[in-house]
């Protein structure tokens, strides 16, 4: 990664887009193998890494474009809160083509980790904040079949959603209501040979996932107010109908996302609906998270 990292700074400084991302193609698709999961996290920080720099390289490409005139001559630096109205047409088209480049992989993972990287390059092209960017990709991210893959996917968009739009929960609420259908499937056992294969027990393997839940659920609550808290409550505390066929009419609100749920409300709010609260954990047994530690 390190030698692929240097690689990609030195096509960079080349003039060699087309190399440079490339390489950082190739350092996305590592994402894409779990067959040694204990490895992953380790593996998502070091990719991500590379992602970022990818992402800021990008960024001050096009920022350099935006601060010069048709003739190549520096009119002086945006504003740092600037809006598409004085970004000129060189540095738009820059950008889209960017987007147009990683929109063209053909591979899902190394796309989503790519147009997460570059996302806050949005900022050249559209007004606001871009939401319907964060809710297509989270869409996008149903694709990705591997729990873990897709696990650590919906994390990567949270740190970038906390940087651009940090404010803003929706995305969040639906990813991690979309991630828990594929978690559910985990818990049910559908992954258990991949499991085994990667030489783990389903705890371990849990275990794995679990700072995703813990991350996502802090920046959910970051601006949460009380109304919002309790719809998070509702939408997160209820029963399930069952989705696979050996599994009885109906299963109970995922343990860790419960745990990580409750540690980030309010004594006002614990207390006021401590009743509710309390049957929530009642009916949360599965694996990933024990009711008593």
């Amino acid at each position: 990664l390190r030698e692929l990292n240097d690689e990609i700074a030195q096509a960079w400084l080349n003039n060699e887009r087309v190399a440079a991302l490339r390489l950082s193609i190739k350092v996305a698709k590592l994402l894409s193998d779990t067959s040694v999961p204990q490895f992953y996290p380790t593996l998502f920080v070091l990719v991500t890494d590379v992602m970022d720099t990818v992402g800021n390289l990008v960024w001050n490409r096009i920022k350099g474009k935006a601060e010069m005139d048709e003739h190549g001559n520096v009119v002086g630096p945006l504003p740092e809160n600037f809006t598409v109205d004085v970004v000129c047409k060189e540095a738009k088209d820059t950008c889209r083509n960017w987007f147009h480049k990683i929109g063209t992989i053909h591979e899902l993972l190394p796309r989503i980790y790519l147009e997460i990287a570059i996302m806050r390059c949005l900022q050249f092209l559209v007004k606001g904040p871009p939401l319907a960017a964060f809710q297509r990709l989270t869409l996008m991210i149903r694709g990705l079949a591997d729990p873990l893959a897709s696990a650590y996917a919906h994390l990567y968009l949270a740190r970038l959603g906390q940087v651009i739009i940090p404010s803003e929960t929706g995305f969040l609420i639906t990813g991690l209501d979309d991630y828990l259908l594929l978690f559910r499937a985990v818990l049910s056992g559908q992954f258990d040979k991949n499991i085994v294969k990667g030489g783990l027990s389903q705890p371990v393997y849990l275990s794995l996932v679990e700072p995703v839940f813990e991350w996502i659920m802090q920046c959910t609550f970051k601006h949460a107010n009380v109304e919002e808290m309790i719809f998070l409550i509702n939408t997160f505390g209820k029963q399930q109908n069952g989705l696979i066929e050996d599994q009885k009419n109906s299963t109970g609100p995922v343990s860790v996302m419960i745990h990580y749920l409750l540690k980030q409300l309010p004594a006002a709010v614990l207390s006021s609906h401590a009743f509710e609260l309390t049957r929530i954990i009642r009916s949360s047994d599965d694996l990933s998270m024990a009711q008593v530690s």
